[in-house]
């Protein structure tokens, strides 16, 4: 049965179960009228008073440097990045303890915390020039290697000791030229950082964790590039061990 329904046989002035009195229903169709005529309600700011601002911030960092590596020549793409749920948002989130989640009121980043990530790795690795040619996600080039991502923690964490800029991915480098398993996934671990940082705004969050952004962006390219060396290495001892092998038969 619906809501304001009335049965059939309900004696007068009866209030059924379900149905709301006379007067609510005589209030109700007055406010509806009021909200037609006006079209739509505006709330206003007191006079004297702005709407607050929102900031955005970006942790900006220097990309890592690496000088005198010879360039592999191959193709490398950095993927989209994912981010749990938890931070899949672009509120600027911190803890103050007891396994509890708040934001800055009106600070928040520019995007969301696998975009910006992804996008940062990318440069960083561009600017490296350790790969012959990177390109970003959804390129139309093919690559051989391709780094996926996720951010499973981004936050400012306080503590007693202080507070810190909290940063963990999880990387996986594939090697697109094979097909075998396990060896089409070069490598899958997670990588952390716990910086201090210096006050409890958002600002000090920001900087914060851009360096610890360029903490993990430098460990996770030396490992991308250590990788990719050997995969390329191992391959081309599998097709000379084929070729002398084939060359023994005849």
């Amino acid at each position: 049965m619906r809501k304001n329904q009335i049965f059939r046989g309900a004696r007068p002035n009866q209030i059924v179960r379900g149905a709301w009195p006379p007067y609510i229903r005589t209030s109700l169709a007055v406010c509806l009228a009021a909200f037609s005529l006006s079209g739509c309600v505006r709330f206003s700011i007191p006079a004297g008073q702005s709407a607050p601002r929102i900031e955005r911030y970006v942790p900006e960092y220097q990309s890592p440097r690496f000088n005198g590596m010879p360039v592999i020549n191959a193709a490398i793409e950095v993927d989209r990045f994912g981010t749990v749920a938890a931070f899949d948002t672009t509120e600027m989130v911190y803890s103050p303890g007891d396994s509890r989640l708040d934001a800055y009121n009106y600070s928040r980043w520019r995007a969301a915390p696998g975009e910006m990530e992804g996008d940062f790795l990318y440069r960083d690795l561009f600017r490296a020039c350790l790969f012959s040619v990177v390109f970003p996600y959804a390129a139309e080039g093919r690559a051989r290697f391709k780094i996926d991502g996720t951010v499973e923690r981004f936050m400012e964490s306080d503590g007693k000791s202080g507070s810190r800029a909290e940063l963990r991915l999880f990387i996986t480098l594939l090697d697109m030229e094979r097909t075998d398993l396990p060896g089409h996934a070069l490598f899958q671990r997670p990588y952390e950082a716990a910086l201090p940082l210096s006050g409890n705004s958002a600002g000090a969050m920001a900087r914060g964790m851009g360096r610890s952004m360029a903490r993990l962006s430098g460990e996770i390219l030396a490992d991308v590039y250590k990788a990719a060396r050997e995969s390329i290495a191992n391959t081309a001892g599998q097709l000379k061990r084929r070729g002398a092998g084939g060359r023994g038969g005849k």
